[in-house]
């Protein structure tokens, strides 16, 4: 047995070079890893010359020498692994530093044989089963999208078929889902941030993270492990720089921590974030302090949006809306505009070719822009930014077959519809295209610049076109490529005004500094994107970003005839801290029976983000305020399940020494509920702090709290209140 320990943790490893034990040295937290289940340590892929992948594992059982360097604990296991056509050497290193719960693995590989390494599977902490004795279910907190909770995993990886829709696959899926025996995804891509975290809220567990600030190609996630189908590994996928070269060595280009959280899957969160705040995307500081961010964006309370509507794009079926809203709210609001052009969206896919060309259509939209500019709201058209046709002028004048991707036979990587292709970000006549489309908007139509669809919410596709700006494999090209490109469209566009902006969908850490906000619609998608029924979003992102990058977005519409799923989604995304959107909301709807419920309950929603809208745009991300109150049955529209929710939910946000704690009774009846408060869980430290209600009264609830409290409250039906803690007396 070789061990490695600091006072925060204890690893241990068996003579193969396995992981045998991961505690924390004091309190609960672990791994629960069954030693009689281990399997490999690592494996490599290899290439032949024929295209051919074999597989290969450890030989014998490593060198392994345990030392001090630096301060630091450190485990070399070196090992010997047999290929035709020679041996490689292959050293797996574990970094302990003094004080802290994680660890860093690296691995380097030398390869004397004719073939090409194509993956790199490191590490693999494997032997993963359930934990013990414990009450609720396990949980695994992935990075797809916002963030979802996955209960039970281990029996989730060996055990669920993907419920993956034709839709979603088509779109997201198709090419980035491994077996269905897995929870895993590529980033940048499906997963939007680099980590997960495996455990129990009454334990704590395991983090598992690659640290890359270069935001490389890579995959990773929870996979089945052995044949038992009880057991499962966290594994992450490396791969080398040009993955077609012959023989050769490679060295891990960052570090994979493994290392214990305690308590909640949060806890992971702030680990994370500590790292992640001093990466490249971060430099420009948190919202609240970035000059480069139009003022008036950070002040938005509500946006709209006509996806799934694009036939109702005129001006004249959607500003009496908006007027109504802004009239009965007071809040700020911008317009996401699909088939602004007046064609109907995805048709004939011609975005991002996008300008109108009917005179009449374009008078139309400027005169609408224009209307909706007199109401102080602003307004960005829909741009595809990654996927174009391979029928339009554009792609035939900018040479559009050099840019596609191609994987490593030369032909189109990407299997999307044959009216659209996916271009290697790296490619110039992409970049070139896409920032005169947005000029054409901005200039020609007075939009208030551009939303770019897609590039932070579908999978990267490695390219292997020798000709394009990057190693066969891809290696940081969807990063680079992409950053490149924004960056270009987003000097173009404040070279007109400092006050246009750039959003895209969704969300990836390593374009954060680059779009001024993000459609981000998981937070009320109670179906999930990673196929598994039982998941439910979670404010993973915002637990790390919240108070460095704003969101927007749902994926909730009028059309939804089940208002509890509805009312609960919706409740997710405020005291989420995301910016509200109105989907499917026409002229006169607010006096039409069907939508008078969705009217009324987005307007009192609306009301409650103005007076929370400092803390909801601009406020650090805390642990929600624990909430005893009735749970209830939430039906998920279109499948026969219901998940029990409660029946009052919470979100806290800290912010310039003070916080704000939004609650939200999303049922249809009057509720009753102990809310605790705790400044030091809502960020404060130290001093006296006096709990108010500033929405939709005002009252003092407690004065001079230095604890946590328990407050007694009763919610109206469908209601919400906003609660602030600020110093006493102030």
């Amino acid at each position: 047995m070789h061990v490695l320990e600091n006072d925060r943790i204890c690893m241990a490893f068996d003579n193969a070079g396995r992981l045998t034990e991961l505690r924390a040295v004091q309190g609960q937290a672990h791994a629960p890893i069954d030693a009689a289940a281990l399997t490999t340590p690592w494996a490599l892929d290899l290439r032949d010359a024929q295209g051919e992948l074999t597989r290969v594992m450890p030989s014998s059982d490593p060198r392994i020498e345990v030392r001090t360097r630096d301060g630091a604990q450190e485990l070399e296991a070196v090992w010997s692994a047999d290929a035709a056509g020679g041996t490689l050497t292959v050293t797996g290193t574990v970094r302990l530093e003094p004080g802290s719960p994680l660890a860093a693995w690296t691995l380097g590989a030398d390869n004397p044989t004719d073939t090409s390494l194509w993956t790199v599977l490191y590490p693999r902490v494997s032997g993963l089963t359930a934990f013990a004795n414990a009450d609720e279910p396990d949980e695994l907190a992935v990075p797809h999208g916002m963030g979802e909770w996955v209960p039970d995993p281990v029996k989730t990886c060996n055990h669920h078929r993907r419920q993956i829709s034709s839709a979603s696959r088509r779109e997201y899926g198709k090419f980035d889902v491994e077996s269905p025996r897995s929870i895993a995804y590529t980033y940048p891509g499906m997963w939007t941030m680099q980590y997960l975290a495996y455990g129990h809220r009454q334990v704590g567990g395991v983090y598992f993270a690659a640290h890359d600030p270069a935001a490389l190609y890579k995959r990773f996630g929870m996979y089945a492990d052995g044949a038992d189908g009880d057991h499962a590994a966290l594994m992450l996928k490396q791969y080398p720089e040009d993955r077609l070269a012959r023989g050769g060595t490679f060295r891990s280009l960052y570090p994979v921590m493994v290392g214990l959280y305690e308590g909640d899957w949060w806890n992971a969160s702030f680990l994370y974030r500590a790292w992640a705040l001093q990466q490249p995307w971060a430099a420009r500081g948190p919202t609240r302090e970035r000059q480069d961010i139009p003022a008036w964006a950070k002040e938005l309370d509500v946006w709209w949006w006509n996806w799934k509507f694009p036939q109702s794009s005129h001006p004249r079926l959607f500003v009496p809306a908006l007027r109504y809203f802004k009239e009965q709210t007071g809040a700020e609001m911008a317009v996401h505009w699909y088939s602004c052009n007046g064609e109907h969206f995805g048709g004939s896919w011609r975005v991002p070719e996008i300008y109108p060309d009917n005179a009449d259509i374009r008078d139309q939209l400027v005169q609408g822009v224009r209307e909706l500019h007199a109401m102080n709201v602003r307004c960005i058209p829909y741009v595809n930014g990654r996927a174009w046709n391979p029928g339009l002028r554009a792609a035939k004048e900018q040479s559009f077959l050099q840019c596609i991707v191609r994987d490593e036979h030369g032909d189109p990587a990407d299997p999307k519809p044959k009216d659209r292709q996916t271009l290697c970000p790296t490619q110039a006549p992409n970049h070139d295209r896409m920032r005169r489309i947005v000029l054409e908007m901005v200039d020609g139509c007075e939009m208030d610049g551009a939303y770019l669809d897609v590039i932070t919410s579908a999978y990267a596709v490695p390219c292997f076109d020798p000709n394009h700006d990057h190693p066969p494999g891809g290696h940081d090209h969807w990063c680079r490529g992409y950053r490149d490109m924004v960056r270009k469209v987003r000097e173009a566009i404040r070279e007109r005004s400092p006050d246009t902006f750039l959003t895209s969908e969704s969300v990836i850490e390593c374009f954060l500094d680059l779009f001024d906000l993000d459609l981000a619609r998981e937070l009320a998608n109670l179906r999930g994107h990673t196929g598994l029924t039982d998941a439910m979003p979670i404010h993973m992102f915002h637990s790390v970003y919240h108070d460095y990058h704003m969101t927007y977005g749902t994926v909730s519409t009028f059309k939804q005839r089940d208002l509890a799923h509805f009312w609960y989604a919706e409740a997710l995304c405020l005291v989420g801290g995301q910016q509200l959107m109105l989907a499917g909301f026409f002229a006169g709807d607010w006096d039409n029976d069907r939508f008078r419920p969705h009217t009324e309950y987005m307007l009192m929603l609306g009301r409650a983000h103005v007076a929370a809208r400092t803390w909801l745009n601009l406020g650090e991300w805390r642990p929600p305020a624990r909430v005893r109150c009735e749970a209830v049955d939430i039906p998920i529209e279109d499948r026969p399940d219901k998940r029990s929710q409660p029946a009052v939910v919470s979100g806290a946000f800290a912010l310039d020494g003070t916080a704000c704690v939004v609650l939200v009774n999303h049922t249809n009846s009057e509720q009753s509920a102990t809310v605790t408060v705790d400044p030091a869980r809502c960020g404060l430290a130290g001093g006296a702090w006096d709990l108010r209600r500033i929405h939709p009264d005002e009252t003092m609830l407690g004065e001079g709290l230095t604890q946590a409290a328990d407050v007694d409250v009763t919610f109206a039906p469908t209601s919400a209140q906003v609660w602030t803690l600020g110093p006493a007396g102030a």
